[in-house]
């Protein structure tokens, strides 16, 4: 931020307060702008890019123009970074580029670049962030109980193998060169692999005395391969009480290519312990990000929860980062998506999803009794359709939310498919196999009951 508009808010605020006062209350504030308490880098979203179309460039400017993100943490491989399932070749020094063009030039990462170099067109150069397990044949051929908490403690999977850092380093900055030299996205920071204390989903089990080995063969490629100039962000922990920064601030040479400490925390501990760390040691100037942050308590959808609950959570979180020293935070995530790791439709984003039509997490109105159990509503006009396993039949305004009507089709009606509408009328079938037909307008009526003479579960086709 400006620190002349720093101090024009403090001037401001201090005057609005002195009207108030008399004369003899008033304090003096004395402003030095070459003195810094603290640097805040920015404040960012994280993004699943493989998710990412054209149609989506209007929400991503709303977030850089009327949220102000000037940051954005971009994960190019659907949360899995396993895409050398096989070997390119047996020599980690020479990379196989028939099959690493090959892999960079799928639909997945196509969209991935297309979406970064949609950022550098809005002046933003994303941090690419990788995440999930790597290949299997990458990994060591058996497992110790870690000395160290783990979100997973009664996991067996076995680490990144030693002989394999060079393998594991030749994978991810090929896909770093892939992006630079030909997707040509603009990009400064790179983290390579993401907490590697909640394996095996969210990232490969690398220790924390383990992780400036990785890191320290991923930095040497990077040089080798003309990326000198990428900053590393590490190390990306779930757990945020783990200690991985003390073991990458004791490997001097490894520093050289740190840009920034990361670390995730959707509890209460935060950044306060590390950002120590860094101050006491040779390495001050190195900011700490909390490059994750957020709530995941998301399938609560209330109202109540998001008010209440999920955000103000969130943003506690958010404050006492910065108030520990954080330099930037990233919220996770910028809309919701299906998450790969947890295997689920997620809803953390800050905007909603449907039918492929992004919408502000808002919540234009609601009905906390009379909603489906199994069926999908539809939408057609104005008006919202929607059915029950008790027969029910309800009808409300799509834009309002209004209750139009709420009848039953007959005592023996119970709907599981989901309803379909088309030529103004609306259609229910029943789980004993009867096509109620009704008119699709704001008042009930049956037009007819088609007997099909078997039960049936599956939605309808026109």
């Amino acid at each position: 931020m400006n620190p002349a508009l720093i101090g024009l808010a403090i001037v401001c605020c201090c005057g609005a307060l002195a009207q108030g006062q008399t004369t003899a209350a008033l304090s003096r504030i004395t402003i030095h702008p070459a003195e810094r308490f603290q640097i805040v880098n920015g404040f960012g979203l994280n993004f699943t890019a493989p998710y990412f179309r054209d149609d989506q460039k209007q929400m991503f400017d709303m977030f850089i123009d009327d949220l102000g993100v000037t940051m954005f943490r971009v994960v190019p491989y659907l949360v899995y970074s396993d895409w050398e399932v096989v070997n390119d070749n047996d020599d980690p020094n020479v990379m196989n580029w028939e099959y690493y063009n090959d892999r960079y030039s799928t639909p997945i990462f196509e969209a991935s670049w297309n979406a970064m170099r949609y950022l550098n067109s809005r002046g933003i150069r994303p941090v690419i962030a990788l995440m999930g397990p790597v290949p299997e044949w990458m990994l060591a051929d058996k497992s110790t109980p870690p000395v160290h908490k783990v979100c997973n403690s009664d996991s067996r999977i076995a680490p990144l193998a030693p002989a394999m850092y060079g393998e594991f380093a030749e994978e991810v900055v090929s896909m770093a060169m892939y992006a630079r030299f030909q997707a040509h996205v603009g990009f400064e920071y790179f983290s390579p692999f993401n907490e590697t204390d909640c394996y095996p989903a969210e990232g490969p089990r690398i220790d924390p005395a383990e992780a400036p080995l990785v890191l320290g063969a991923v930095a040497r490629r990077l040089k080798k391969e003309g990326l000198g100039d990428v900053r590393l962000t590490v190390a990306d922990n779930a757990v945020i009480t783990n200690d991985y920064v003390t073991p990458i601030l004791n490997d001097a040479e490894l520093m050289k290519q740190v840009g920034a400490f990361a670390l995730h925390t959707y509890g209460e501990n935060s950044v306060g312990p590390h950002v120590e760390r860094v101050k006491a040691s040779p390495y001050a100037h190195v900011p700490v990000w909390l490059t994750e942050y957020g709530d995941l308590n998301d399938q609560d959808k209330t109202a109540e929860n998001d008010w209440t609950r999920f955000s103000l959570a969130a943003n506690r979180r958010a404050l006492t980062a910065l108030n520990q020293g954080a330099s930037a935070l990233f919220y996770f995530d910028a809309f919701d998506d299906y998450e790969e790791c947890a295997r689920r439709l997620t809803f953390y984003g800050l905007f909603t999803s449907a039918a492929h039509l992004y919408t502000d997490g808002a919540i234009t109105w609601d009905s906390w009794q009379g909603g489906s159990y199994i069926s999908t509503p539809v939408v057609y006009g104005d008006y919202l359709y929607l059915g029950n396993t008790n027969g029910v039949v309800r009808c409300f305004a799509s834009k309002a939310g209004k209750k139009i009507y709420e009848e039953r089709l007959s005592r023996d009606a119970s709907i599981y498919p989901s309803l379909v509408a088309a030529a103004g009328k609306t259609f229910c079938t029943s789980e004993d196999g009867d096509v109620y037909v009704l008119k699709a307008w704001p008042e009930f009526q049956i037009i007819s009951r088609n007997r099909m003479g078997a039960p049936c579960y599956a939605t309808p086709a026109i």
